[in-house]
């Protein structure tokens, strides 16, 4: 181990620094939408991919280590909720399934693709405002846009929502 690096466990990120976070203006809306969710709490709702399938990436990702296969990840680097649907989905799958193939025939070998879908609903960023053109070209400050899982692309729907936690879990899913 490192000095100064301590040994990870599921619970080791508690003490670090947050860092570019929304801020929620309703904290007390933000932990209702937490714990009490329709009629169940966030924390129980089902994993979004299975423990077993969580084994079985490991066990694909060390054949990539080993040189057995090559690793292929493609995807956005946001997705937007209004780009969950059928058509889009699908036309995203069989890109990366093409992208797949003419690589795995151009190597000689097969590759394992991971596909960055299915919940990229959030973008970082390090200022919590910025500044956007109006339709009449002035500059005005608003707040950033931090993915559809927090705010809206909209400006005059920027305030961080918690629901829309949730929408980004049920779109997750329901891609899966």
């Amino acid at each position: 181990m490192e000095a100064g690096r301590e040994l990870w466990t599921p619970s080791s990120w508690h003490g670090l620094p947050i860092v570019q976070q929304p801020e929620y203006r309703n904290q007390s809306f933000l932990q209702s939408t937490l714990t009490h969710v329709r009629p169940t709490q966030i924390f129980t709702l089902p994993p979004i991919v299975s423990p077993s399938e969580v084994l079985q990436l490991k066990v694909e990702l060390a054949k990539c280590e080993r040189g057995e296969q090559i690793l292929l990840q493609c995807g956005d680097c946001a997705e937007a909720f209004a780009d969950c649907t059928g058509s889009v989905l699908l036309k995203k799958t069989e890109a990366m399934y093409k992208f797949r193939d003419m690589l795995s025939a151009a190597a000689g070998k097969p590759v394992l693709l991971v596909g960055r879908i299915a919940g990229q609903y959030a973008k970082p960023r390090s200022e919590a405002y910025e500044t956007v053109l109006t339709q009449s070209g002035l500059p005005i400050k608003v707040l950033s846009y931090k993915g559809d899982n927090v705010n809206s692309i909209d400006i005059e729907k920027r305030e961080a929502n918690p629901k829309r936690l949730l929408d980004g879990y049920y779109r997750s899913v329901t891609t899966m």
